[in-house]
């Protein structure tokens, strides 16, 4: 398939997503819906680009499947979070800022952005979907191996926290912050495994016909990650004493030893 056809599938794809989202979230006025909605686009790219390629590579179908893996965890992982709480904070200030625009505003400015963001990321998935070789190489395996490690790393410090969380919750702690397991080595494990499962994509593309537009996704998703979404998190506790305690010991992203 030319890079052109689907590149122009894939924001097709990402943009009915967004646009079917934004409408619920008219309907139950809650436009944080969007965040369950960002996996979940990322399994209708890859399928709608799977199922339109004849007949497609072993590179496109070991992405797929991967991507369908990951979007797929992530949007039941938010979704259980989500269900029966009030819309999210950043998304209420909005709410309150843009006050009787947000309706219009909202559709411009979150869920929009969140389609060019979503297409960008995509772009290991728009690489693969040009390749017909049967055969996946060196890099592909490497690329595949370190979305494995990735994956697994992001999983597995997300079930900590959902543990640590519910351990609180029922009062079997009294401790405020998750330090212990993988989070005693870095303060975003969860970030750190997105980050190196989406390295991962776009190594296993590079070797593919105009692969290095296949980095375009994981340079995306690192600056949306190192430069948003952490250092938003880090403001949120820049006054809680518990947290700056742990953060003096503890590595920022890269899992490292605890400083004493």
């Amino acid at each position: 398939m030319d890079i052109t056809l689907a590149t122009i599938i894939a924001t097709f794809t990402a943009l009915l997503s967004v646009t079917a989202t934004y409408f619920i979230s008219l309907k139950i006025r809650d436009a944080s819906i969007i965040d369950i909605a960002w996996g979940l686009g990322f399994v209708l790219i890859a399928l709608s680009l799977y199922l339109t390629v004849d007949p497609p590579s072993a590179t496109q179908t070991l992405l797929m499947i991967f991507v369908s893996i990951w979007g797929a965890r992530l949007t039941i992982h938010i979704g259980r979070r989500k269900i029966g709480k009030p819309e999210d904070w950043r998304y209420a200030q909005w709410r309150k800022d843009w006050g009787k625009n947000f309706w219009w505003m909202s559709y411009f400015r979150i869920f929009l952005l969140q389609a060019a963001l979503m297409t960008m990321v995509a772009s290991p998935i728009i690489i693969s979907a040009q390749s017909t070789d049967a055969s996946i190489g060196l890099l592909g395996y490497i690329g595949a191996m370190l979305w494995v490690f990735g994956f697994l790393f992001e999983t597995t410090a997300d079930w900590q926290l959902d543990s640590f969380l519910k351990q609180r919750k029922l009062g079997h702690t009294k401790q405020k912050i998750m330090t212990s397991g993988l989070w005693k080595y870095t303060r975003h494990p969860n970030y750190f495994g997105e980050v190196t499962l989406w390295w991962g994509l776009g190594l296993m593309s590079v070797s593919l016909p105009h692969g290095w537009l296949g980095v375009i996704g994981p340079l995306v998703i690192s600056f949306i990650i190192l430069g948003i979404s952490m250092p938003m998190l880090e403001r949120k506790y820049s006054g809680d004493k518990d947290f700056q305690s742990y953060a003096k010991r503890t590595s920022i992203f890269i899992p490292l030893l605890p400083r004493s």
